[in-house]
């Protein structure tokens, strides 16, 4: 029973489109990868289908997609604390 729900669970695709989420807040791929701490190449794989999108990057995506400049002033917060915590 269980092996069917893993099997299940894995065939699941996140109704997601960070090229157009991206596009929507015009910025290139290098932009939206450094203001949101996605690493380039991720980002890239997502955009061309080379990789599935996870629920938990599924969910990050759709909160920049509806409120991005929060989503940026709160990452800049966590990493102005992280240097100050050093």
């Amino acid at each position: 029973m269980s092996e069917n729900f893993s099997s299940v669970v894995n065939s699941i695709t996140y109704r997601v489109q960070p090229r157009l989420i991206r596009q929507n807040l015009n910025m290139s791929q290098r932009e939206f990868s450094a203001a949101f701490g996605i690493p380039l190449s991720t980002l890239q794989n997502w955009e061309q289908g080379r990789r599935k999108i996870d629920s938990t990057s599924a969910s990050f995506l759709r909160t920049i997609n509806q409120i991005p400049n929060e989503v940026r002033q709160a990452l800049q917060t966590f990493k102005a604390e992280q240097l100050l915590a050093q």
